[in-house]
Parts: structure tokens; C-alpha cells; sequence
């Protein structure tokens, strides 16, 4: 297993816990996906909190994989975590509340 992505996985994941405690709402309630440059900064000005963490492009999958793995004691299966990455040119992971809009 590669140790810097497990570490970011287990980073993210844990702060994702603390940012839906620290605004309020359920863990349950993220929508999480991979996200290009332009995605990422549209998102962020339509939501808050966002968290986000960059990924290599050719690493995204693995990335993905990991945090989809420690995301499940976090969310629910039946949540928001989409398949995977649909492309190779997503640069971000973002999570974001959908009812929090600015």
C-alpha cells in the first residue's frame, strides 16, 4: 500500500468528520467527487464549508479507492459517494454540503 495516499485518505476522511460536526449536520449529508480546477472553484463559490484535497491526475483512481474505502464508516453506502472518478483530468476530491449554499 502506498503510505502518502493511505495518509491522505485517513486525513480527509477524518476531517471531514470534524467539519460536519464543527458546522452542525451529518457526515451523511456530503456529496464527495472528483473535480477539475474550474469544478472545484465553481463549487466553492456556491457552498460552505467545502474540503478538498489535490490529487495527480494519474493517481486519482487510487485516491479515490482509499478515501472510498475510509469513507465508509463515515458515510452510509447509500450516500453520496459516486462510482469513481470518470476522468483523468479531475485534479481535486472536493466534498461539499448541498444544502449549505452561500
Amino acid at each position: 500500500m502506498n503510505e502518502p495516499l493511505d495518509k491522505l485518505a485517513r486525513t480527509f476522511a477524518f476531517e471531514l468528520k470534524n467539519y460536519a460536526i464543527e458546522y452542525g449536520f451529518k457526515a451523511e449529508a456530503w456529496i464527495i467527487k472528483m473535480a477539475t480546477a474550474l469544478e472545484k472553484k465553481n463549487i466553492e463559490n456556491a457552498f460552505y464549508p467545502t474540503l478538498s484535497i489535490k490529487v495527480l491526475p494519474e493517481t486519482s483512481a487510487q485516491v479515490w479507492d482509499l478515501i472510498a474505502k475510509r469513507l465508509a464508516s463515515v458515510i452510509k453506502p447509500s450516500g453520496n459517494i459516486p462510482d469513481g472518478p470518470n476522468t483523468l483530468t479531475c485534479q481535486y476530491l472536493i466534498a461539499y454540503n448541498p444544502e449549505r449554499r452561500i
